[in-house]
């Protein structure tokens, strides 16, 4: 009786096993812990947004007047950072990226009797940045911000002048700050890909007029610089 007790106990244990083992097990949670490195593509928009602070000097029909020109183009660029999961429903990390937005842009207007050219070209936008998401699974939403760098390139041309000189001219990196967010999404262990928006403000300069390119000698235009951005990317996760 006990020999029978004992085979037919070992029996169910080994079916209870054989039922176990046909089950799938549950899929592990998404860990987003981890270095990576990636890519993106999209759409910049680099904006120029020019004031006049000549009392005496007419600029787009009154002084203080103002004119914004903007240059919109394709952009690709690169990207690299760490996560770290520090609780299942929190995600912080560090990033940084370099993107290269080409496009160019202009506006005329008639300052003092002249025809005048504002031009603007987009360039080079790079940023480092703190992350910080809730994870849902393979899903992270997320915002960012942190440090800005970009490229100026503006300057307003006399088409009425003879050789068409250049007035006020600006073409250099300028540092700000950033802010903005996204969505990422884990499609595997080493892949993902993700979805976001970064609004960088490269704050205003005060421009001089070139000398002999204006009467009296000198004028000043302040401008103020940003770039937005809307991008997609991919990312190789160590």
């Amino acid at each position: 009786m006990l020999r029978f007790s004992f085979l037919s106990g070992v029996a169910l244990c080994a079916l209870l096993a054989r039922d176990a083992s046909a089950q799938p097990l549950p899929a592990p949670a998404a860990n987003w812990t981890g270095a990576y490195v990636g890519g993106v593509l999209g759409v910049g928009v680099a904006s120029n947004r020019w004031t006049d602070e000549n009392l005496a000097f007419t600029s787009f029909s009154a002084e203080g007047g103002s004119r914004t020109i903007s240059a919109t183009g394709p952009l690709f660029g690169t990207f690299a950072g760490h996560n770290w999961q520090v609780t299942p429903h929190f995600v912080v990390g560090v990033e940084g990226d370099l993107t290269y937005t080409a496009g160019s842009g202009g506006s005329r207007a008639t300052v003092s009797g002249a025809n005048i050219l504002f031009a603007t070209r987009s360039g080079f936008v790079g940023s480092l940045r703190i992350r910080a998401g809730v994870p849902v699974d393979r899903l992270l939403l997320y915002v960012t911000g942190g440090i800005g760098i970009g490229q100026v390139d503006t300057r307003s041309i006399n088409t009425s002048a003879l050789g068409s000189p250049t007035i006020w001219a600006e073409n250099q990196m300028r540092v700000g700050w950033t802010f903005g967010g996204g969505v990422e999404y884990l499609v595997s262990r080493h892949w993902s890909f993700r979805f976001e928006a970064l609004y960088t403000d490269l704050g205003s300069a005060r421009l001089t007029s070139r000398p002999g390119t204006t009467t009296p000698p000198t004028k000043f235009m302040r401008v103020k610089s940003s770039h937005t951005q809307v991008r997609t990317g991919f990312a190789y996760r160590f």
